[in-house]
C-alpha cells in the first residue's frame, strides 16, 4: 500500500523555568515563572522507518536550547519568543516550521491574572 508522507509534529510542552525577563525592575530582580511550549513540523519518515535517534529531531536538544535562551534576560515576550524560534530554526535544519508559546505565569502587578503569553509561528 502506497502511503504519502503524513504531516508530522514533535512537541515539547510545559518547559518551566524561572527567569528574569521584563521591563520593570522587580521583574528583572525577582524573576517570574515562564512556561514554553514548542511545536515543530518536520519530516519523520526516516526516523519512523529506522527507529534511530540520529534520524529525528532530538527534543532533548531543543529543551536544552530553550533553557539556554531563557537564561539571557530580555525586556519583551515578543522578542524572547522570536529569539527562541529563530534560534531553533537555525539550529535544526530539518524543521519545516515551528510554533511557540511563551507564557509568563502570574505576572507582577497583575495579581488576578493567571498568565500572559505570546504565540508565534515561523516557517522556512
Amino acid at each position: 500500500m502506497k502511503i504519502e508522507q503524513a504531516e508530522s509534529l514533535i512537541a515539547v510542552e510545559g518547559i518551566q523555568v524561572h527567569a528574569y525577563h521584563g521591563v520593570y525592575q522587580n521583574e528583572r530582580k525577582e524573576g517570574n515563572l515562564y512556561i514554553v511550549d514548542v511545536y515543530m513540523e518536520t519530516n519523520m519518515e526516516r526516523a519512523a522507518a529506522s527507529d534511530q535517534l540520529e534520524d529525528t529531531l532530538d527534543y532533548f536538544q531543543v529543551y536544552n536550547r530553550v533553557l539556554e535562551i531563557m537564561s539571557e534576560p530580555v525586556h519583551l515576550l515578543e522578542h524572547l519568543t522570536k529569539k527562541i524560534g529563530i534560534n531553533l530554526m537555525e539550529s535544526f535544519q530539518s524543521l519545516e516550521s515551528i510554533r511557540l508559546r511563551v507564557s509568563k505565569v502570574q505576572p507582577h502587578a497583575m495579581e488576578s491574572c493567571v498568565q500572559t503569553y505570546v504565540e508565534m509561528k515561523i516557517k522556512r
